[in-house]
């Protein structure tokens, strides 16, 4: 429960910090097309949201794998 609340609180704070991913820009971005400031922001964007995730997956994987071990002892 621990691991899923934090991996709550960090998804509202990059919600909230970030705001919602726009893909099409990001697409455009990443289509090799000279690249916009707001094309550069909302990739970025989308990479802060996938080092959150993967944070908050790390956190709960973590956190299940103790679980399961003090329950098997």
């Amino acid at each position: 429960m621990a691991g899923l609340a934090s991996g709550g609180l960090l998804l509202g704070a990059s919600m909230i910090t970030l705001g919602l991913p726009n893909l099409g820009l990001a697409g455009q971005f990443l289509s090799g097309s000279y690249p916009s400031t707001q094309s550069v922001v909302a990739f970025l964007s989308l990479v802060c949201y996938a080092v959150v995730l993967a944070a908050v997956a790390v956190a709960c994987s973590r956190f299940n794998g103790h679980v399961t071990s003090l329950l098997l002892t």
